[in-house]
């Protein structure tokens, strides 16, 4: 399940025109939590998308902000 939430990470990466440093970081952020914590399916995607919010935090000038309809799991 971790490719199917980097895959989509890398989606909203696009999708905001993101820094390549925070897609790693967001990554990095993922899997120190991952190895730490059991996270339930349900819960994943909000794992991903907080920690791409932290690495944007890090990394971008502006932080991406939420404009329209969400990319969603689901359609894997």
């Amino acid at each position: 399940m971790r490719t199917t939430l980097i895959d989509w990470l890398l989606q909203v990466h696009l999708r905001y025109h993101m820094l390549p440093e925070t897609l790693w970081i967001a990554i990095n952020i993922v899997d120190r939590f991952l190895s730490v914590r059991v996270v339930s399916l349900i819960k994943l995607q909000l794992v991903g998308v907080t920690a791409m919010f932290i690495a944007a935090k890090y990394e971008e000038i502006l932080a991406p902000r939420y404009a329209g309809r969400p990319l969603s799991l689901v359609h894997y």
